[in-house]
């Protein structure tokens, strides 16, 4: 299974495993270099499958948690 998939299978889950996830700091790299990040409070699950569908191979998900 790829990320791609892994993400689309449980960004649900990841979302909500975070404390108060709307107020983090999330970004996706892809394999091609690019990193993609919220610009605004991520409100719902649907928010993050957004940032994360913009990338084509997504490589890593980062959450700031500080």
């Amino acid at each position: 299974m790829n990320l791609l998939n892994y993400y689309k299978t449980h960004y649900k889950e990841i979302y909500n495993g975070i404390n108060n996830p709307f107020w983090r700091v999330w970004k996706v790299f892809d394999s091609d270099g690019k990193v993609y990040q919220n610009q605004m409070s991520l409100s719902s699950e649907q928010k993050l499958w957004d940032l994360i569908g913009q990338c084509k191979n997504p490589v890593c998900l980062y959450v700031s948690t500080s």
